[in-house]
């Protein structure tokens, strides 16, 4: 049976007031949760590695599918923060044995399918929305990696999207992920992956949400406001430098508009 996370039947406590409880009592159903998720995850998880195991590719990708899944389930839970703490214990112990090897799989593209890879992309990115201490993993090597994908001419333009949207997630909201990002050239990287691409393209329309959304939302709403404007300014210049003042202007018109057609 595949597990659910949060369970498929409600424990007996969730039935109780339980903030009327005795301290002691409370403490007891904290931990009763606590174990009672933290099975359901390490259940999924037993369930990945055999899929993960499996000599069938198709059985190795619905894993991979139900894995993204969860995922996408545990973003609409009404438990949401509660669950994604206890996965973040529950990966932390492994020695995050789960994103290596999905990391493993994106490093192997002369070995493993688009499908594949892009699957693995998208798990990555779901699981640096729900735990962002994963994205820790993409500073130095990996942020490295990712951004050399993008001038790999020989990438299917698919895996090219996934990689962006997962860098686009990755340096949201942490500026020293930004500065790594910055500093391994990574706007201008996507510039000339732009200036590559068909504009009507999917990731013509990629590339361009992706500098619009980082030049003008992502970088000058970091933590500390004197390297917000640095980072700003030096991208800003990276991108004129790149794709011309009008281009970016162009670029900043239309993220605009899509926010605003949005919201």
């Amino acid at each position: 049976m595949k597990p659910v996370i949060g369970g498929r039947a409600e424990p007996f406590w969730r039935h109780f007031n339980t903030d009327e409880w005795e301290p002691e009592w409370r403490g007891l159903v904290e931990l009763l949760e606590h174990q009672h998720v933290s099975t359901d995850w390490h259940r999924a998880i037993e369930r990945l590695h055999r899929g993960i195991e499996d000599a069938s590719t198709s059985v190795k990708l619905g894993a991979y599918r139900e894995w993204l899944r969860h995922l996408t389930a545990l973003r609409r839970h009404e438990r949401c923060e509660q669950l994604c703490a206890v996965l973040g214990e529950v990966l932390k112990k492994s020695d995050w044995r789960v994103i290596d090897h999905f990391l493993s799989v994106i490093a192997s593209s002369n070995e493993s399918s688009v499908d594949e890879q892009r699957l693995c992309l998208r798990v990555l990115r779901g699981m640096c929305l729900l735990i962002p201490e994963v994205c820790d993993v993409f500073v130095g090597e990996w942020m490295e990696s990712l951004i050399s994908r993008l001038l790999d001419n020989t990438q299917d333009a698919k895996i090219h999207v996934e990689v962006l949207e997962l860098l686009l997630v990755v340096i949201a909201d942490n500026q020293t992920r930004q500065r790594d990002f910055m500093r391994r050239n990574g706007v201008t990287t996507v510039c000339t992956l732009h200036l590559s691409s068909e504009s009507t393209s999917v990731l013509g329309k990629r590339t361009r949400a992706f500098i619009g959304i980082l030049v003008r939302y992502i970088l000058p709403r970091g933590a500390s406001v004197a390297l917000s404007n640095a980072l700003t300014a030096e991208a800003r210049e990276s991108v004129e430098e790149t794709v011309g003042a009008d281009g970016l202007g162009a670029i900043l018109a239309s993220v605009e508009n899509l926010i605003s057609e949005t919201d």
